[in-house]
């Protein structure tokens, strides 16, 4: 089955889907092809520019009991501020993913940043996450590639993070992993019941 995880790697409700998407999987065989693709929403408010860290401090008292209940800690006072650029940690997780290491490697980017308070933008806290996972600092001057992010030629998502289920079935924002699991089986059936017509 291949997902789509569209995100923004400062947005703390797109680390939340994602732990809660990697939580569901289990429950599933390891059959999954998950594509993320990076997308920088509108301004937080319009006309203003917010930084990830204050933006995820401005929904804490929301954001606080999903954390609690999910297990996921958050250093809200220590998170730091991030430049506009992010593409160095794109480009490491996208480097991962081409090399089968892409779930964890985003996993630690996420969790480096939102966890452990540290500079996703800064080299030597990426390269740290790639020697840990075996992948070389070739994508410190790998450009990105020129249909980066692929929204670009397509319609622009009304919320993050998004999540894409077989191109077909598409669900928006945070998601309990009750949701997720649900979402994952209506595929499951999807693809089974098209399977079942084509015998």
């Amino acid at each position: 089955m291949h997902i789509d995880f569209i995100l923004d790697i400062g947005c703390l409700w797109s680390y939340i889907t994602w732990c809660h998407l990697r939580t569901a999987l289990k429950s599933f065989p390891p059959c999954f092809d998950i594509t993320p693709f990076f997308y920088s929403p509108i301004p937080f408010f319009p006309g203003l520019s917010v930084n990830p860290a204050d933006r995820a401090r401005l929904i804490r008292d929301r954001a606080e009991p999903i954390l609690r209940q999910s297990g996921i800690y958050v250093c809200f006072e220590r998170l730091p501020d991030l430049p506009e650029d992010v593409s160095l940690p794109c480009r490491l997780i996208l480097d991962a993913f081409k090399n089968q290491k892409g779930n964890d490697v985003l996993s630690d980017v996420f969790e480096s940043y939102f966890t452990f308070g540290e500079n996703i933008c800064e080299k030597n806290v990426l390269t740290k996450i790639a020697n840990n996972r075996g992948l070389s600092d070739a994508f410190l001057n790998t450009p990105l590639p020129e249909n980066f992010p692929l929204l670009k030629t397509k319609e622009l998502p009304r919320a993050l993070p998004c999540l894409i289920f077989d191109r077909k079935t598409i669900i928006f924002g945070e998601q309990s992993v009750p949701c997720l699991k649900n979402m994952l089986s209506v595929a499951f059936c999807l693809q089974r019941e098209k399977d079942f017509r084509r015998q």
